[in-house]
């Protein structure tokens, strides 16, 4: 980043693609003629194409290695590795014809051993009318329905791939139903970091549905992908289809993110997808959405234009608790990355330090924000700062005392504050001493951390703050001492 501005990653791009290439190039030529358009319609089970989430389906469907919610269910098994502690979403979609699709996926993560994970895709239909030969309704109908039910699992292998496999129970129902069971089994890889991410899978894997005599395969598929944050909040998806029943098709999605807070933010989505192209008069092909979050909890839209036949809408909603991707790694191996982080010339928290208070630390958040206040970035230092006091981390006090002398005011000010946030009591000598610290930003949250601190003992420090040159820092001293005496 230079000037304060994200630049875009060409390199990173380069890599994504020479990936991709590598991923295709996994086909030879006969697998690639076994992929025809000619093999429309010979394949059942077509619910099983219809996705899951509403952010999916606005970047094009181009989400299997980006995938970090309860909807990697669906997308690709491996990539639950990428969700927090617990996520759920449900997606309501109206398509055409008044036909309804409903998903709900749940992911689990089970400490360090994997993540588990549960899928349900329901589409309903209206109800069809029998006629006799001469086109009159007998009063008789059916409800034709189909419905999945997908188990997943996640498990890592080694620090930058992790593996995914699901069983799936499938049932279709016309005026006649039947029921089969398949498996999807995918890849994720990060070979150059965490920024470039590239998926392998295959979906809908063995089974076949049969109606009286005759039997049909499911939609096998089989996919490579790719995901990339161009920059800072723009991120760039590309997936590759290899479907049984058609031919060979691309999807593409963009996705950027504005930010309101460091809690709420909106992304916008535009994603183009070339497996209709042709086959539908008007326009098609083209996906857009957009989506709100706010803390856990996000909001996303989808719509997807079908030429002549109409447009097609979906709404999800998820929720996500924990960072996405945080196994609950020990106390050793953070404490290994804490002492890695270079301070550049920054006022180091002590590595001993850190490894005391990582090995009392079981939170996987809390123990990526201590990390991150050894980063040689103020800002990153800053915004761990604030989130620990948000938390109101009481583990984080020893390292946070330290970040009390750190070498940026902005930094000593928000450690002042989230010391106060905290409460412990270790804090009330530290913070009375930085009343007189040169800069008035942190002498006035110093203020503030004693009143959130609630001790009558800071009175006094504080009485003598209220001659402080600062307008600023006497009025933060006046508003403290009222607040303790109201205690």
């Amino acid at each position: 980043m230079k000037n304060g501005k994200p630049a875009i990653k060409i390199s990173s791009i380069a890599c994504l693609l020479i990936g991709m290439g590598c991923c295709l190039l996994t086909f030879s030529a006969a697998s690639f003629a076994a992929f025809a358009a000619d093999d429309k319609g010979t394949s059942t089970g077509q619910f099983l194409k219809l996705g899951a989430g509403a952010r999916a389906e606005g970047l094009g469907e181009a989400y299997s290695a980006a995938a970090d919610d309860a909807s990697a269910v669906y997308w690709n098994p491996a990539a639950l590795s990428q969700v927090g502690d617990v996520s759920a979403t449900f997606m309501h979609a109206a398509l055409l014809a008044d036909i309804s699709y409903e998903y709900l996926g749940y992911g689990q993560r089970l400490g360090n051993s994997g993540v588990l994970g549960l899928g349900v895709q329901y589409l309903s239909m209206p109800v069809f009318h029998e006629t006799d030969q001469s086109g009159f309704e007998t009063g008789a109908g059916f409800s034709p329905g189909d419905m999945g039910v997908t188990l997943a699992y996640s498990f890592p292998l080694g620090e930058k791939y992790s593996a995914g496999v699901s069983g799936k129970y499938i049932r279709s129902k016309i005026d006649k139903t039947a029921s089969t069971f398949a498996s999807d089994l995918g890849i994720l890889a990060r070979p150059f970091g965490n920024d470039l991410r590239l998926s392998f899978v295959v979906q809908n894997l063995g089974g076949s549905l049969k109606f009286e005599q005759k039997s049909d395969p499911l939609p096998l598929n089989v996919k490579a992908g790719g995901s990339l944050p161009v920059a800072k909040d723009w991120l760039v998806n590309l997936d590759v289809n290899f479907p049984r029943d058609n031919r060979v098709y691309a999807a593409l999605g963009t996705e950027y993110r504005l930010k309101y807070d460091e809690d709420s933010g909106f992304a916008g989505r535009l994603g183009f997808n070339t497996r209709t192209l042709g086959d539908i008069g008007g326009f098609s092909g083209i996906s857009a959405g957009a989506g709100i979050d706010h803390k856990q909890f996000r909001l996303d839209y989808a719509f997807l234009p079908f030429g002549a036949l109409g447009m097609t809408h979906r709404i999800s909603v998820t929720v996500g608790f924990g960072k996405p991707g945080a196994a609950k790694a020990s106390a050793k191996d953070l404490g290994a990355a804490g002492a890695a982080v270079k301070n550049d010339g920054v006022p180091a928290i002590s590595t001993s330090v850190v490894a005391v208070v990582l090995a009392k630390v079981s939170d996987p958040k809390v123990l990526a924000w201590i990390i991150q206040l050894k980063s040689p970035d103020w800002e990153v230092r800053r915004k761990a700062v604030f989130e620990l006091g948000k938390a109101k981390a009481i583990e984080a006090t020893e390292p946070l005392l330290e970040l009390l002398d750190d070498e940026n005011s902005k930094v000593c000010g928000a450690a002042a504050l989230a010391l106060g946030h905290i409460g412990d009591k270790r804090a009330l000598e530290p913070l009375m001493e930085r009343l007189e610290d040169e800069s008035a930003y942190v002498r006035a949250s110093a203020a503030r951390a004693l009143a959130n601190l609630g001790e009558k003992g800071a009175a006094k420090a504080l009485k003598t703050a209220l001659q402080d040159g600062s307008s600023q820092v006497r009025k933060a001293a006046g508003e403290a001492l009222k607040e303790l005496a109201s205690k």
